[in-house]
């Protein structure tokens, strides 16, 4: 009578490669997964902002940013662009450069520059007294209007009803300036920008 070996060892072998199959899966799944929550979190994460000199903080994530934090920088913007003297306006332009959109800088810079020369030789000074603000968070722009005051010298000239718009870009959770300029009233009551958009021909945007 013969006997034939039951081959238990191939068998074995066999249940173990499936075993293994089925591990290398899961853990190709498992990593998947973990990679698409490590993107989520990184992309989407929440941080509290305080920019400028605003003392308000808000919440944004890595791809959205509420009308809130669009108006306090905007706010921030005009107050130190337009509320200042011969004094102040080096500190407020450097301050006003570090939140400046790469793509505006360098004329941005020239414009502060032409700005603040003007401004210590005639002695000027100005402050913007905000009327109304209208924030559209899906453009990123903001439109401002209000008063300008100005002094030239002692010399105290006449309020000037202006109007602003300002545009920003926004990157994972950082909010920087990308054009700012004046809104004028047509007589047929359409808007255009005035000479003295930043994002034209440099020129003095405190009117003087």
């Amino acid at each position: 009578m013969e006997y034939h070996a039951i081959p238990v060892e191939n068998e074995f072998l066999k249940k173990q490669l499936r075993h293994t199959h089925y591990l290398v899966m899961g853990l190709m799944v498992i990593t998947i997964l973990l990679g698409y929550m490590l993107f989520w979190s990184l992309s989407y994460q929440k941080r509290t902002i305080i920019p400028m000199t605003v003392t308000q903080p808000f919440t944004v994530s890595d791809h959205f940013v509420d009308s809130s934090y669009l108006q306090q920088m905007a706010i921030a913007f005009i107050e130190e662009h337009l509320d200042l003297t011969p004094d102040t306006v080096d500190a407020n332009n450097q301050l006003l450069l570090q939140y400046t959109d790469a793509d505006f800088y360098s004329q941005f810079q020239k414009v502060l520059d032409d700005e603040a020369e003007m401004i210590k030789k005639d002695k000027v000074s100005s402050s913007f007294s905000i009327g109304q603000m209208i924030v559209h968070p899906e453009e990123l722009t903001v439109t401002i209007s209000g008063v300008l005051q100005r002094m030239v010298g002692e010399v105290a000239l006449e309020p000037a009803k202006k109007t602003y718009l300002l545009q920003f870009n926004y990157q994972k959770g950082v909010l920087t300036i990308h054009s700012f300029s004046e809104i004028i009233k047509q007589n047929d009551g359409t808007d255009t920008s005035s000479e003295n958009d930043h994002t034209a021909e440099p020129k003095s945007s405190t009117g003087a």
